[in-house]
């Protein structure tokens, strides 16, 4: 039992650092880890009326009835899975903050040429669950070329945003939907709102109103956002997990490591050391996934 509790800390931490890197999805690492279709279950199993049970609970805990009746909702909620989740991803997203913000500032090229072989190495994974029928397979050629041709290729730069209480909102609830998706980074899409360097810069010195503007913004838009991922899960498994994979695919565009180095500084040993660290990338995937079919059996 702990060992299975410090395997899904560990995913969660694994989540926590790529939702703070642009270009790197935590929901691809709930996808490829094996977690994700219980990671929306679960998250999709909280209700609004649970925040009122727990309200009930701590203004009414004296009243045995009153107590026993919010105690029985509240067991509704996947608790010891989701808490053990959530403290890996909080984790990940606060002691790497500064060196992934240092690494991607100084060294962009060899960082995401260990993305790219994170997401790359990890298709393979998701193609696994895909039944190939003409339906599947064009739904995921669709979805590639889709994901490809809207982002485009770009690099990661940009000045601070604002961060006044509606705008960290708002970004709080636009990127968390898009952490929830497999290929969807939502720093990605925090660096488009132009508020990814805001949000790091608040964590990193511990911005109290930014982080819980920001938190606040998550919460409605990751229990609004992730009931309709359950419902297609459920209804159009197989059409649905190759629209995941075909936005992984396309979105290998955004993290080519070519884009973060001008062409005529590339040397035969920079060439190398990219290599290295896509391959230890895939090297990383093997890992986790081999250490989820272990648990699982």
């Amino acid at each position: 039992m702990l060992a299975q509790k410090m395997l899904l800390f560990s995913k969660g931490f694994a989540m926590g650092i790529a939702d703070i890197i642009p270009g790197v999805s935590g929901g691809t690492i709930a996808f490829i880890s094996g977690i994700y279709e219980k990671f929306i279950g679960a998250l999709s199993g909280v209700k609004l009326h649970h925040a009122r049970d727990f309200v009930l609970l701590v203004f009414f805990f004296w009243d045995g009835r009153q107590r026993k009746e919010s105690l029985d909702k509240l067991r509704q909620i996947d608790w010891p899975f989701l808490i053990t989740l959530f403290l890996g991803i909080m984790a990940g997203v606060l002691s790497m903050a500064r060196l992934v913000s240092f690494t991607l500032s100084n060294y962009p090229f060899y960082m995401y040429s260990l993305f790219f072989g994170l997401i790359f190495f990890s298709i393979p994974v998701l193609v696994q669950k895909i039944s190939f029928q003409k339906s599947n397979l064009s739904v995921l050629l669709i979805f590639t070329l889709a994901m490809y041709t809207l982002i485009g290729p770009g690099e990661v730069e940009q000045g601070t945003g604002r961060t006044d209480f509606f705008s960290v909102f708002f970004s709080g609830v636009i990127a968390i939907s898009a952490m929830i998706l497999p290929g969807i980074s939502g720093s990605y899409i925090l660096v488009l709102l132009g508020q990814y360097v805001a949000i790091l810069e608040a964590l990193n010195r511990g911005d109290l109103m930014v982080i819980v503007a920001f938190g606040l913004g998550a919460a409605v838009g990751i229990f609004t956002f992730v009931r309709f991922v359950r419902f297609f899960l459920r209804q159009y498994y197989s059409l649905t997990v190759s629209a995941l994979t075909g936005i992984m695919i396309g979105s290998l565009r955004e993290i080519w490591p070519g884009n973060f180095i001008e062409p005529e500084a590339l040397s035969f040993y920079l060439i190398i050391a990219s290599l290295a660290l896509v391959l230890a990338g895939g090297a990383l995937i093997y890992g986790l996934n081999r250490a989820s079919q272990i648990a699982r059996s």
